[in-house]
């Protein structure tokens, strides 16, 4: 479950940080509210393909970071790729990104590459827009999520 997120220096965000309760939470706004920015940085920070131009005008780099719940699961991942953790402090993936387009990743404050970022990202969260099945059209993620 993502516990929280904090997102510095994207598109129009200069700082930002939310927590997420137990139980539903639902982004509402109006059309140029910032909805998408936030699922943007949220993708950033799970190893998705990020643009340069995400970082904000006038900043140097972006940044976002999002702790999750710790899985038993998750507890195996990271000791099978000698990443640190603390099960009480949960799982912390956070990346930056330069106005050159370089990104750097961190898993529990531990540098990794983008590939071990997101796949690690893609076990923890899935994200779907309008008419988007590709996820639920793949059954091996069925019971993993």
């Amino acid at each position: 479950m993502l516990n929280s997120l904090s997102i510095r220096n994207i598109v129009l965000i200069d700082s930002l940080d939310i927590d997420f309760n137990s139980g539903l939470t639902a982004i509402t706004g109006e059309t140029g509210a910032g909805k998408s920015i936030i699922l943007d940085a949220l993708c950033m920070a799970t190893g998705s393909r990020t643009d340069r131009n995400l970082v904000r005008v006038g900043s140097d780099k972006s940044q976002c970071i999002a702790n999750f719940s710790l899985s038993e699961n998750m507890q195996k991942t990271l000791l099978n790729n000698d990443i640190d953790f603390d099960v009480n402090d949960g799982l912390t993936l956070r990346r930056t990104l330069t106005k050159d387009g370089r990104s750097r990743a961190y898993i529990n404050d531990q540098v990794v590459g983008g590939k071990l970022l997101a796949e690690i990202g893609n076990s923890l969260l899935e994200i779907h827009g309008q008419h988007d099945e590709r996820g639920l059209m793949n059954s091996a993620t069925h019971l993993t999520l």
